[in-house]
């Protein structure tokens, strides 16, 4: 096993977005890295190295082939994490949280104190972490009719996976449709 915690190999990158590509796919989520705007905005990052925000791409490789990767952005004391995934042909050795210790560590001998996992629930979250802090999010919009499309694109949609979120029995509902539409989407 070797672990890289600054990758800069473009191939490295390329692999993570394809893995994450397929798992979107695979959990019938909306693939991020399909809009080329984010992709290019990722490719850029990865390659930003300044003292209050740097790109970082960590990844666990298995000899030399790589198994396990994260893409992320870290300032000197935070590193937030943004896109993990795994190679699948790995995923019973647990590359993924063997790769998110390793980078635990590694960042916090790079004076690191902080790796925000980001919202959502998750196993992997729910075993790393050492605690929660709320975060709020909005939008200070005037009145009229920009304000009244910007809340008919996102409120309603918010709402619903806020209601679902809510109510364990259905979010776990949610998430096998969620998959059983990406294996149909895979065929």
């Amino acid at each position: 096993m070797r672990f890289v915690f600054d990758e800069r190999d473009p191939a490295a990158l390329r692999q993570l977005m394809e893995w994450k590509s397929a798992q979107y796919r695979r959990t019938g989520r909306r693939d991020r890295f399909a809009q080329e705007w984010i992709s290019t905005l990722v490719r850029y990052l990865a390659h930003t190295d300044a003292p209050g925000c740097s790109g970082v791409l960590s990844v666990l490789y298995a000899a030399d082939r790589p198994v396990a990767a994260h893409f992320g952005l870290r300032s000197r004391t935070l590193l937030s994490c943004w896109f993990p995934s795994y190679d699948p042909e790995f995923a019973k050795y647990s590359p993924g949280l063997v790769l998110h210790l390793r980078m635990a560590r590694a960042a916090a001998a790079a004076g690191i104190g902080v790796l925000d996992l980001g919202r959502g629930a998750a196993e992997y979250k729910d075993a790393l972490k050492t605690g929660e802090i709320p975060v709020y999010e909005g939008a200070a919009v005037r009145p009229g009719a920009g304000a009244a499309l910007h809340w008919l694109g996102r409120e309603p949609s918010r709402r619903a996976h806020g209601f679902v979120r809510e109510r364990p029995a259905l979010a776990a509902f949610g998430r096998r449709a969620l998959k059983q539409a990406g294996r149909l989407r895979g065929r």
